[in-house]
């Protein structure tokens, strides 16, 4: 089953501004989402007061930090000191599996641990230090200029220069629900290999298909990365992953790696286009375990070396750079997600001992492996 859209009408100083639509992720926080779609739709009324109705429509976004988010969904004291969730006054927090990652995200704003009602923020940037505080539940997808402009009104304090405010809000019905377009095996794309040691064990191999006729620039960086054969970068760093770690293993969400300065922090290592290229264009959505997007480190067209596997379908990402996914060995990546914590942490030490790319034999062997005619 598709999850649930909304909508949102905003005005900007009085004037009509527009509308975004969102994308609420019921397939990992049902509760969550339900509250946020019900508040659009305005159908439920108060435990406490019958007469009172539930609804997001002539709200405002009453503080507003340029770089940093919005926060919004008062509709009692339009302040953030009020408002309640369809459940009662409020509920208890859902899961913290999905990071604050991207600009667009929305998330919600609560008074501490369980104490969600109403209120939530919108994203206009990543913001990692929300993670394991607020429950992200959903994602901006249209509208994302109408984000921006609102961004334009934020001050260091809060107080926006402009009212921004909800004019009209609900369920969008009839949207149209791209479905499972993964690609087949192609052996016409590049075949890459990874072989994994975890906690010094010995190394077991996983072996990706690069979507090169899909996002051609993406997968020639990560497949020569693997190979190594563009050296060194301008910094002196060698431009491979070997002996690279993964260093943020998410539980039943995913794990990040390939961070080649292996100082696993932001922005970490480079590209082998130089320190960052531009995001190419994939209509390819995440509806598999297995997948592969390149990991940015904030804004759009940051991307380097950094790379994310994921461990289940995640439609949250769709609209992300999908640029392959594992062929084989996905009882290894299985194994991996054993050493993933809620915080991201890893539990282990997960590390790419030897990597590079595979030839026609090799790829008919992986063929063969698992019965697959060669396709034409």
């Amino acid at each position: 089953m598709s999850n649930p859209r909304v909508f949102m009408d905003l005005s900007i100083g009085g004037e009509a501004a527009g509308r975004i639509e969102i994308e609420l992720y019921a397939d990992i926080v049902p509760k969550t989402a339900e509250n946020f779609r019900a508040l659009c739709t305005g159908e439920r009324v108060s435990v406490r007061d019958s007469n009172k109705k539930l609804h997001y429509k002539g709200t405002i976004f009453h503080h507003i930090v340029k770089g940093m988010k919005a926060k919004g969904g008062d509709f009692e004291n339009h302040d953030g000191t009020g408002g309640e969730s369809i459940y009662g006054e409020c509920y208890d927090d859902e899961n913290f599996f999905v990071p604050h990652c991207e600009a667009g995200m929305l998330t919600m704003a609560s008074r501490g641990r369980n104490t969600y009602g109403s209120c939530f923020y919108l994203l206009f940037n990543h913001l990692y230090c929300l993670d394991r505080f607020c429950v992200v539940f959903g994602k901006v997808i249209k509208g994302m200029d109408i984000v921006k402009r609102i961004e334009l009104l934020g001050t260091p304090g809060g107080k926006p220069t402009l009212e921004v405010k909800i004019e009209e809000c609900g369920e969008i019905k009839d949207f149209v629900d791209i479905k499972n377009n993964v690609k087949e095996m192609s052996k016409k794309n590049p075949w890459v290999f990874l072989d994994l040691s975890m906690n010094g064990s010995s190394a077991e191999t996983i072996v990706i298909e690069l979507y090169a006729d899909v996002v051609p620039k993406t997968a020639e960086n990560f497949r020569a990365l693997c190979t190594g054969e563009n050296g060194v970068s301008v910094t002196g760093t060698p431009l491979n992953y070997k002996g690279v770690k993964f260093h943020r293993i998410i539980k039943g969400f995913g794990a990040q790696g390939g961070d080649i300065s292996q100082k696993y922090s932001p922005p970490g290592g480079e590209s082998i286009y130089g320190k960052t290229f531009e995001d190419e264009s994939s209509n390819l959505n995440f509806t598999e375990a297995g997948m592969l997007y390149m990991a940015s480190h904030g804004p759009k067209n940051t991307i380097g070396c950094r790379f994310c596997i994921t461990f289940k379908p995640l439609p949250y990402l769709n609209g992300r750079v999908a640029f392959g996914k594992v062929i084989k060995g996905m009882e290894i990546v299985q194994k991996m997600d054993q050493f993933g914590t809620s915080e991201g942490t890893p539990s282990g030490l997960v590390q790419i001992t030897n990597c590079g790319e595979l030839q026609e034999d090799e790829k008919n062997n992986v063929m063969q492996f698992y019965s697959i005619k060669p396709p034409n």
